[in-house]
């Protein structure tokens, strides 16, 4: 691996929806920089704006001498508008910043490859940074060594403000006593946390998540949140509740225990382009053998029941840290008694009861009076006819369904759903939002996580798809 033979002092950045590669550039770079010229794709308008927001924000608290242009999209074509900045900036030591990814701004840097002022460099996904040069023999890539901690210095609520999609709230966690003491508390409580909460004297929405938040940082991960999901206000179950850490890369912990309802919001990240390492913490149960291919898949890790007696060793390998603290072993030493004799350690997860607000009375309306009815006349008599025919109404034709409803479709399976008494599937078809898989009879074998099966309609919402394992009687 090699650096680049001048430090740049202007950046073109290609912006691409896989934020992660955006910022290591800037953040790797930014020190010498100048100026960030930002250049949308026709695609990636909404990453453009993010990233020229959160430059202003972060970035240039940081450098306060660096100026950050958003670009429009030329008509003429980026080389065109790459060579009108270069003659309205001249001196400057150019670098043209995108990824193997987004093919159309790959296939725009390349003029510019073997040009004296210009250094071309590409990140892709599975040989990393790669720096592209021109030689006799046409072009060629050397790795360039960009340090995993490059985006270290990006505060996790930095992340969440500019490039956090989902609906998540961040949640104060902050104990006054260390997680050994915690975790004494929590054993003589047996697993009770809001009394470890009040014992200690903190009031803490989710303490058990916070007891996890206060683990990480006696092992040097201060960068870090605790949020929680926002609720619909119809919600049964608990809401999701990750710890998010900025530490080499950004890492989630799940802190759903048990539970996989929130495996289809990751997954839905990872395809959205969050390069991000999850750790689910099973700690109590026997995990479904049928989910870890998928884990293995999209390289999630899992800390499950064998790990529970070193519960703080699997937290500090997953966010990379090669030794504990002496409280954090003393700490691992009870983890080992909760793992060997059974204690009760862990909070119970059990879905809450949604409040529904009380019925207002029935009131009937007051019956009008009663009105007089005048007497009938009697009617004529029928007057006799021979052979009398019989009068045909026409019957309308009945109305064919629709056929959208007949037409078997493709949906992929992407997580379990559950509802009440709702069970069924996470699915997304070609072009369709993520919908439910949850009406018919459904097969006797059932899919596995990233499956394609064929289905058909139970409804025709756009915006709320639902499928069913049959045709509709």
């Amino acid at each position: 691996m090699h650096n680049l033979s001048v430090a740049p002092t202007s950046l073109v950045l290609f912006a691409f929806d896989r934020f992660w590669p955006n910022l290591q550039g800037l953040m790797h770079w930014a020190p010498n920089l100048r100026n960030v010229f930002i250049l949308p794709t026709e695609a990636t308008g909404d990453a453009a704006r993010r990233l020229h927001a959160f430059c202003n924000e972060c970035l240039r608290t940081q450098h306060p001498e660096l100026s950050v242009h958003s670009l429009d999209k030329p008509p003429q074509g980026v080389r065109s508008q790459v060579d009108a900045l270069r003659s309205g900036f001249p001196g400057e030591n150019w670098l043209l910043l995108g990824t193997s990814d987004d093919a159309p701004s790959f296939a725009e840097m390349f003029p510019f490859v073997g040009q004296t002022d210009v250094q071309v460099v590409s990140r892709d996904r599975h040989s990393g940074w790669l720096h592209l040069i021109s030689d006799s023999a046409g072009v060629r890539t050397e790795s360039i060594a960009i340090p995993a901690d490059a985006t270290d210095a990006i505060p996790v609520n930095v992340l969440l403000k500019h490039f956090w999609r989902d609906e998540f709230a961040q949640i104060e966690a902050g104990y006054s006593v260390d997680a050994l003491e915690l975790s004494r508390t929590a054993l003589h409580h047996r697993g009770d946390w809001e009394r470890v909460a009040q014992d200690t004297g903190a009031a803490l929405e989710l303490p058990f998540e916070a007891f996890v938040a206060q683990a990480l940082r006696e092992m040097g991960v201060t960068n870090l949140a605790v949020v929680g999901g926002k609720p619909a206000p119809d919600a049964s179950g608990e809401r999701e509740t990750l710890i998010l850490a900025n530490r080499g890369g950004l890492r989630i912990v799940d802190c759903n225990l048990n539970r996989l309802e929130g495996l289809a919001s990751h997954l839905r990240r990872l395809a959205g382009g969050l390069e991000a390492r999850i750790l689910f913490l099973w700690p109590t149960r026997a995990f479904p053998d049928e989910f870890r291919g998928l884990l293995d898949a999209y390289h999630m890790d899992l800390l499950e029941r064998k790990d529970l007696g070193r519960f703080f060793h699997r937290l500090a390998e997953f966010v990379g840290v090669d030794a504990l603290p002496a409280s954090l072993l003393e700490a691992d030493k009870i983890m080992d008694d909760v793992a060997a004799k059974g204690l009760r350690f862990f909070p119970a997860r059990r879905p809450r009861v949604p409040v529904k607000p009380p019925k207002p009375p029935r009131i009937r309306p007051p019956r009008p009076p009663r009105t007089q009815i005048a007497p009938r006349t009697p009617a004529p008599a029928p007057i006799a006819q021979s052979n009398p025919q019989p009068m045909v109404v026409p019957s309308a034709p009945p109305e064919s369904r629709e056929p959208a409803y007949d037409q078997p479709v493709q949906v992929r399976i992407l997580g379990p759903f559950h509802l009440g008494n709702l069970r069924g599937y996470d699915v997304q078809e070609e072009g369709w939002p993520v919908g439910v898989l949850a009406w018919g009879n459904p097969p006797s074998q059932k899919p596995r996580f990233g499956d394609v099966v064929t289905v058909f309609r139970e409804n025709l919402d756009p915006k709320n798809p639902r499928y069913r394992w049959d045709r509709k009687p």
